[in-house]
């Protein structure tokens, strides 16, 4: 039985930077994870299906992209504010009142991130970020009840107690479903972000 040498074929990649094999046709994988299966391009919608949909996607990534910097950046400027990051991350721009120090960090990391990473990777950690900062604020709802001289409550939910466990154990079993690499990955960048807070605080108190 004979061989014959293969030419030497450019190989797609799906999201996750897994090869496409030869015989999966663009039209019978998912655009996200790249493992057979039907998606809208492929249902019969053609180029301007695809073309309409790429479209809703660029916009809606753009939005969700804008309100993550200009959120995300708030924590910082809001540390600096505290004296628990460098005061340069509390200044606000002369004409826009904005904290562009703060933002230009936020979004520097963001691209690093997004770089460095897969955008299922990057998906996780940031789901995994907002899942832990909802878990900190279930459980600050009943401490903060009970702890005196805390000052009143604007808005007053019902069963509020009842509402943060069922909503801390909805957090709890989201969290289990995650991979031990997507955890560990999490934890890293907590462990980062913890050093740098303790090093700046204690260099503080130093000087």
């Amino acid at each position: 039985m004979s061989t014959h040498n293969q030419p030497n074929v450019p190989v797609k990649e799906d999201l996750r930077g897994r090869p496409i094999l030869p015989d999966e046709t663009d039209s019978n994988l998912d655009p996200i994870t790249g493992e057979p299966g039907a998606h809208p391009v492929g249902t019969g919608l053609g180029a301007t299906g695809g073309a309409i949909i790429s479209a809703g996607a660029i916009i809606s990534i753009t939005g969700n992209l804008n309100i993550l910097v200009l959120s995300g950046s708030r924590i910082p400027f809001a540390m600096a504010e505290q004296r628990e990051l460098p005061s340069l991350l509390g200044k606000l721009h002369q004409r826009f009142a904005t904290p562009y120090a703060a933002i230009l960090l936020t979004s520097g990391v963001m691209l690093i991130m997004t770089l460095k990473s897969s955008f299922v990777a990057a998906l996780t950690i940031s789901a995994i970020a907002r899942l832990v900062t909802y878990a900190a604020t279930c459980i600050a709802l009943p401490v903060l009840r009970r702890r005196a001289g805390t000052p009143r409550a604007q808005f007053h939910l019902p069963g509020g107690p009842v509402v943060a466990t069922l909503s801390l154990g909805l957090i709890v079993w989201l969290l289990k479903n995650s991979t031990s690499q997507e955890a560990m990955t999490a934890v890293i960048v907590a462990v980062v972000g913890l050093v740098i807070y303790l090093s700046y605080r204690a260099y503080s108190r130093s000087s």
